[in-house]
C-alpha cells in the first residue's frame, strides 16, 4: 500500500488515501470520504511510489476514469481505469 491522492476533475476536490492494488491499466484506491465517487467521473491520480515522493508534480499524475465505488463505514474503495496504460516503476 502506497499513499495516494485523487483529484476529481468535475469538482476540483482532492481525496487522500492508499493504494490497495495497482496494475498497468488501473488501480483500486481506498479513500476516507463518505460521499461515493460515481462511475464515469474523470480523475487524476497521484501515487507516492517512493518514500521521497510526498509532494507530486503535475507530470506525476495519471489521468483515469472511475469504474466502480464501494462505500463502507465512512470510507470507500474506488476502482479506476487509467486513460492510457502505464509503465509503473514501483520502488521503495
Amino acid at each position: 500500500m502506497r499513499p495516494a491522492k485523487m483529484r476529481c476533475r468535475q469538482t476540483g476536490n482532492y481525496y487522500h488515501g492508499r493504494t490497495c492494488n495497482v496494475s498497468d491499466s488501473g488501480a483500486l484506491i481506498e479513500i476516507k470520504h463518505p460521499s461515493l465517487m460515481v462511475a464515469g467521473q474523470s480523475v487524476q491520480l497521484g501515487v507516492a511510489w517512493t518514500n521521497r515522493n510526498m509532494l507530486l508534480g503535475n507530470d506525476q499524475v495519471i489521468d483515469a476514469t472511475i469504474v466502480r465505488s464501494l462505500g463502507m463505514a465512512g470510507q470507500q474503495r474506488v476502482a479506476v481505469l487509467f486513460d492510457q496504460r502505464q509503465q509503473l516503476a514501483m520502488t521503495a
